[in-house]
């Protein structure tokens, strides 16, 4: 794989301008992706951005990273990364639909550490194509924390392949509700400003419906944390 390096946050209205002025190809089977790393170095928790995000999220304060945080730090990599010329694909009006994250260490907020993701695989789903972005965070050279998300983009692709594993999730019997959120029209907007995503169906419920949506609906990480 080739490596595209970065040494300060790529630029959003920049990512932005590919992915909506760019045309890309009608696809009615699975594209290849990129065979490229997005490496960011050094990668800064940065004070200004961890503590809006505590705010906007009503999140207790505390001397590590919270354990979501890394996603909004990659988050402008992955908006480079999708906006790379040989990405087949629009993500405007893309779903995040599953995500998993795991912490090997605790995460300093002053850490000088490295970020690098990749695409993981694809695979036909009913409704579209769903692709995976992969994401290690390192620290003093070794991995402390990465994830696995999966996005899913419109049309028809094939034959819908069966879900792997970790998309076969079982509800708990005799669940009961434990917590509520009470959620401001403008969180996707806030939420936005923290990580870069400023995809319109996040944003308002007018752009949300210009994307086949009732109304906008949170960032999936926004919601997890939370």
């Amino acid at each position: 794989m080739s490596e595209l390096r970065f040494v300060t946050d790529p630029s959003v209205p920049q990512a932005f301008l590919e992915l909506t002025l760019r045309r890309r190809p009608t696809h009615t089977v699975a594209p290849p992706f990129p065979e490229a790393v997005g490496v960011l170095d050094p990668a800064p928790a940065r004070a200004d951005r961890l503590a809006a995000y505590r705010r906007v999220l009503s999140l207790p304060s505390g001397t590590g990273l919270p354990v979501l945080y890394p996603h909004v730090m990659s988050g402008r990599l992955h908006l480079a990364m999708l906006g790379l010329p040989d990405f087949p694909f629009s993500m405007l009006g893309a779903v995040h639909t599953r995500t998993h994250v795991a912490r090997y260490a605790p995460l300093p907020a002053e850490g000088a550490y490295t970020l690098r993701t990749w695409f993981d695989g694809e695979r036909a789903v009913k409704s579209g194509l769903e692709f995976s972005v992969a994401t290690d965070l390192h620290l003093d050279g070794e991995v402390v924390w990465s994830s696995r998300n999966a996005y899913q983009v419109r049309g028809r692709f094939g034959e819908a392949e069966p879900a792997p594993p970790e998309a076969d999730l079982e509800a708990p019997e005799g669940g009961r509700q434990t917590a509520q959120w009470s959620l401001p029209s403008s969180l996707g907007r806030s939420y936005a400003r923290v990580c870069g995503d400023w995809n319109p169906i996040h944003i308002t419920r007018w752009s949300a419906k210009a994307f086949g949506f009732k109304r906008n609906i949170v960032h999936g990480y926004a919601n997890l944390a939370m």
